[in-house]
């Protein structure tokens, strides 16, 4: 009792009465007490010190548990292309102002890649482009188009185009364009111009695109790459793409994340803006 006091001062004779009954511990088995013949039971002194003390907080509970980590599910993939294959196959490629300037258009090369042995040089195909040799200056006037579609977002909770540029171009003049489409004829997005350094990774959104605002819904969709170039100053390469990643993600909850490593984007002399542009019929 004098414990219990020395911890609350506070107690009535009646609290610590019950304290003591509460926590006393039962006669062993076989003894000649019970509680009508020798009281409530064995004094559990811990026990009735511990219930003394006034509760003036809460209670951290400990207990052993098992977790399981939750996998979201991975994104549906509608187009995936690292070059190493068969190109165009399904892609559309062509110059936009067909061999008035010179015919140039997206080609599969073996002069630069991200991963791999092969990319896509903006300029390195056509009549004109096939003859260009690695490091090349991309030339004046280029227009060169790299498409697919239609294809379909009706299921889409998120989609995206992503892929990795080396871009090298005047800046402020000459573009490598990410944009979509819901008619396959204007095409909407933003621009990238500059030099890149090395490798960077882009990403069109394409439940925001510029002007157009969110294509997840839709049943036509088209995107498209572009490389575009004034009559004034041109560079070796200009733009050349690799790892082109088209996908959807159909689960509400989310899908898995992914990222590229190795990127020198420490160095970035590159601009953007936003554009809009028109199939040339």
């Amino acid at each position: 009792v004098s414990l219990m006091f020395s911890r609350n001062p506070s107690l009535t004779p009646a609290q610590v009465l019950t304290i003591l009954q509460n926590t006393a511990k039962p006669f062993p088995s076989g003894s000649t007490c019970s509680t009508s013949t020798c009281g409530s039971g064995i004094v559990n002194a811990a026990g009735a010190v511990f219930n003394a003390i006034p509760f003036t907080g809460s209670y951290q509970i400990f207990l052993p548990n098992v977790l399981k980590q939750e996998t979201l599910p991975p994104w549906t993939i509608i187009k995936s292309e690292t070059f190493e294959g068969s190109f165009p196959n399904t892609w559309s490629v062509f110059d936009n102002d067909g061999s008035t300037n010179g015919t140039y258009y997206w080609a599969k090369k073996n002069c630069m890649a991200y991963q791999g042995s092969y990319s896509a040089w903006a300029v390195g195909g056509g009549t004109n482009g096939s003859a260009l040799s690695c490091e090349a200056s991309y030339p004046n006037y280029a227009k060169s188009w790299l498409e697919y579609g239609p294809f379909s977002l009706a299921d889409a909770q998120q989609a995206e185009l992503r892929y990795m540029l080396w871009l090298n171009s005047e800046k402020s003049y000459d573009f490598l364009c990410r944009m979509a489409s819901i008619d396959g004829d204007a095409f909407y997005g933003m621009c990238s111009s500059g030099y890149s350094a090395g490798w960077v990774e882009q990403t069109l959104d394409l439940s925001n695109v510029y002007s157009l605002g969110d294509l997840r819904g839709r049943s036509n969709v088209w995107i498209l790459l572009y490389f575009f170039s004034d009559n004034l100053t041109t560079y070796p390469y200009g733009a050349v793409v690799d790892n082109v990643i088209l996908r959807k993600c159909t689960n509400a909850g989310g899908c898995a994340s992914s990222s590229s490593a190795g990127l020198t984007t420490d160095k970035q002399d590159m601009v953007e803006f936003p554009m809009m542009l028109k199939l040339e019929h």
